[in-house]
């Protein structure tokens, strides 16, 4: 079977190939949410959002989905943070 051009070896392969590029999907919610650094962290196999409010408390929130992390990073903004 080829996908997009390569050759697969079954149905593992195809995820793969059919899933976004977690590096560009870390991209895009940056842009989203220019309050925070976000990332795909590869070694963790989980994106990564950094807080740049520099009148609070460090904060990183982590997430295997961007969903579960934009969720986070919401709940996050929403919640009072103790100052430095």
């Amino acid at each position: 079977m080829l996908i997009n051009g390569v050759a697969s070896s079954g149905p593992a392969d195809l995820i793969v190939a059919l899933a976004p590029d977690p590096y560009q999907v870390a991209d895009t919610l940056q842009q989203d949410h220019p309050g925070w650094l976000i990332l795909w962290a590869p070694w963790r196999r989980k994106f990564c959002a950094f807080s740049r409010d520099p009148h609070a408390t460090s904060l990183v929130v982590e997430a295997v989905t961007p969903e579960r992390l934009i969720a986070l990073v919401r709940q996050a903004d929403t919640e009072p943070r103790p100052s430095r």
